[in-house]
């Protein structure tokens, strides 16, 4: 069964039968779906590109080797992106926004592509320090090359995929546990003052830079506590995180200048 006579269902209940059935079919040829042959030829060194590196393809692998359960696809939101698909005439912009598009694709390795200057085919962290706005700040890039599989203290491309699903789509549970991990300074399961402050510190200095005053930590770690009003007043947990509603705000007060910008303003 193609991929796009998947989407063209219409019913949940059948797309489910369909997709029990797709996670039956042999690993598609060098693991590239079959989408790869719709990139508009002017994009064939970046197409070719892209069949090297198999990781690319990792979040359509687990549709392709029935290593995503049914059950939890029907439960995601990406599967609203995955019917949405079916749209024959989806705008440019929207297949931009959609996680499991070809221009998407197209657009993150693409970035990846850019911020590797050295052409190693491989991300140092000054590399990655110039992903998004450039202002994610260096405690936080610390803690990812510390908590994520590198390899030579540098990143593959899979690895940085799951560090963009997150940061993309931080609302979600599970980007969220992702970020939460990274965070944890102390590898205990909860944020205390101590560990907020590491982190907001170099948001403070950013903002030195930028030539404006810097925020007393003491307001933005009340506010924090009172955003997540976590059930220990002293810690917060993923679960507290999970539970007030705000968890994408709170992460981003702490990584991000910009971030922490658009929560001041």
């Amino acid at each position: 069964m193609d991929f796009k006579v998947l989407l063209k269902r219409t019913s949940k209940k059948r797309l489910m039968q369909n997709l029990a059935e797709w996670g039956k079919r042999p690993e598609p040829e060098n693991g590239i779906p079959k989408f790869f042959n719709k990139i508009p030829k002017e994009s064939e060194p970046l197409r070719l590109k892209l069949r090297e590196e198999r990781s690319f393809c990792s979040s359509w692998m687990l549709l392709e080797q029935g290593a995503c359960g049914i059950l939890d696809i029907l439960a995601c939101s990406f599967l609203d992106d995955l019917l949405e698909l079916r749209d024959e005439e989806l705008s440019k912009e929207l297949q931009e926004q959609n996680w499991f598009s070809a221009p998407s694709a197209l657009r993150i390795y693409g970035h990846y592509l850019n911020l590797d200057r050295d052409h190693n085919g491989m991300l140092s962290k000054s590399e990655l320090a110039r992903y998004g706005t450039g202002t994610l700040t260096k405690p936080f890039l610390d803690r990812v090359f510390q908590t994520c599989l590198t390899y030579g203290g540098e990143m593959d491309y899979k690895t940085y995929l799951d560090l963009v699903l997150a940061l993309e789509n931080r609302s979600e549970p599970q980007a969220l546990a992702y970020i939460f991990n990274i965070l944890d300074l102390k590898n205990c399961g909860y944020l205390d003052a101590f560990t907020l402050n590491y982190f907001f510190r170099a948001i403070q200095d950013q903002m030195k830079q930028h030539g404006a005053e810097p925020v007393s930590f003491q307001d933005v770690k009340d506010e924090l506590f009172d955003m997540v009003r976590p059930k220990d007043p002293e810690t917060i947990t993923l679960a507290d995180l999970l539970a007030c509603g705000q968890g994408d705000t709170f992460v981003s007060i702490l990584i991000e200048f910009h971030g922490f910008w658009a929560y001041e303003n």
